[in-house]
């Protein structure tokens, strides 16, 4: 079999497991924060959005924006174009893992196997089943893009022309436009060169890409921490410069990476940090980058709020590779069997990974699918009324189903589409309307005890 029928049946399996999780999560709806997330984009407008791609140090993970914004304007609140673009995000970003991985092991058994860890994990499931993790979605895509391109063009012995420079720090601008841990990879680049090439000869040359991805990363950082209305002012991402914070954190982490084996507690999780720094004198450069790739993934979150989910999508590529190629380092290449042992080593890994993510999966999709109940209620309810209220008009929710929150408000926008429309929510008022308050408005929507949404006029 020559190697792009190898290639065409990796791709094949791997696209067989990614559908073995994606099948059902064509069919989710949207979930609360993809209502909020549409409706700020909304609120600011196209244009603006589209212009704060091009102020990536100053605004908060506008491509998503242009994600939803597209979309919404082609098919409106149909959540299925959603769900399948952001599909074919996720098995991009997959197939993208499988080819960095190979270009750096030149072992497609690893690859392999790296490509089929990137497809899923149990404690990563809100990617297959909500459109709201589409941030980090984008920034594994093109952070494993910028990576692929730059490793394949190296690994011919070659150094990037002026116009594919230009396109990996578009790539990489793209990546931080996506989401803050994107800003990881400008490190693994130039770690890659200096591990796989030594240290460039000429920072024009061979250091140009590099140097110049670091200095976009640090634009960024400063813009997201110093900037005007920067993102560490929220509470969510207010940075905590303590060890506890990042042992705590990153304990956290490894137990969801490794479903709560090894990172047992706080002594084990610094063993295993000086394990991979142990591992920076490893003979394979592959082994060396992973270890490097494995401790600076979660740096971005390991000083803020304790993450999970998706935002560990990227850096979960850094296990899914270090693993397998360590294992397969292992055996001795002087003795004659060592692919197949490595092959063997590798395999049985892999399989007791499945083992682990199949069981820990199953229970959890009807968990996304019931909490987006309510919010997909609501959408079909406003639909089925047939109702577009007049430009300029007032209209008024009497007793919408959050007691909470800003989800109707959202709602209620995207769906009319018509920034003169005044919307008030009954709810967000100092005491319950009466008819006469009620006469104010043009139009008076009223949810029932049962949930019922009907016009009152």
């Amino acid at each position: 079999m020559n190697n792009r029928w190898k290639t065409a049946a990796a791709f094949l399996a791997i696209l067989a497991y990614f559908l073995y999780f994606a099948r059902e999560g064509v069919r989710t709806h949207f979930a609360a924060d993809d209502m909020m997330n549409i409706g700020a984009y909304w609120t600011r407008g196209w244009w603006l959005t589209l212009l704060d791609n091009l102020r990536f140090w100053i605004a908060v993970r506008p491509l998503g924006g242009l994600f939803y914004m597209s979309l919404f304007r082609m098919f409106g609140l149909n959540p299925l174009p959603y769900r399948i673009l952001a599909l074919a995000f996720l098995f991009a970003g997959v197939w993208l893992s499988y080819l960095v991985a190979e270009l750096l092991t030149k072992s497609r058994a690893i690859a392999l196997v790296t490509g089929i860890i990137c497809c899923a994990h149990a404690t990563m499931v809100d990617v297959y089943f909500g459109t709201d993790t589409i941030y980090d979605i984008l920034a594994r895509f093109f952070s494993m893009l910028v990576l692929f391109l730059y490793i394949r063009i190296r690994d011919r012995g070659d150094i990037p022309s002026a116009w594919q420079a230009s396109a990996m720090v578009l790539l990489f601008a793209a990546a931080l436009d996506s989401k803050e841990i994107s800003v990881i990879i400008a490190g693994s680049v130039l770690t890659y060169e200096v591990m796989f090439h030594g240290w460039p000869r000429s920072w024009k040359r061979e250091g140009l890409v590099p140097l110049l991805l670091i200095a976009f990363a640090a634009i960024y950082t400063a813009g997201k921490i110093l900037g005007p209305n920067p993102l560490s002012n929220l509470e969510a991402y207010k940075i905590v410069l303590s060890k506890d914070r990042y042992l705590d954190n990153n304990l956290a982490y490894g137990k969801s990476f490794f479903y709560e084996f090894f990172f047992g507690s706080r002594g084990a999780l610094l063993a295993i940090d000086l394990a991979l720094l142990l591992l920076f004198s490893h003979r394979s450069a592959a082994v060396r980058w992973g270890a490097f790739f494995v401790l600076t993934a979660t740096l971005p979150i390991s000083f803020i709020v304790t993450r999970g989910g998706s935002s560990l999508l990227l850096p979960l590529f850094g296990w899914a590779f270090l693993i397998p190629t360590l294992v397969a380092s292992i055996w001795t290449p002087s003795w004659k069997y060592s692919k197949w042992a490595a092959r063997i080593s590798v395999a049985a890994l892999l399989l007791v990974y499945l083992h682990r993510t199949i069981w820990y999966w199953k229970d959890q999709p009807q968990v996304f699918f019931k909490g987006q109940e309510k919010t997909w209620g609501v959408i079909t309810q406003l639909k089925e009324l047939h109702f577009k209220p007049k430009p300029g008009s007032r209209v008024i929710v009497v007793n919408d189903p959050w007691i909470d929150g800003w989800d109707m408000t959202f709602i209620s926008e995207l769906a009319w589409d018509d920034p003169t429309v005044s919307i008030t929510m009954s709810r967000r008022l100092p005491s319950p309307p009466g008819p006469e308050e009620l006469a104010k408005y043009d139009s008076v929507l009223e949810f029932g005890a049962d949930g019922k949404l009907t016009l009152v006029r």
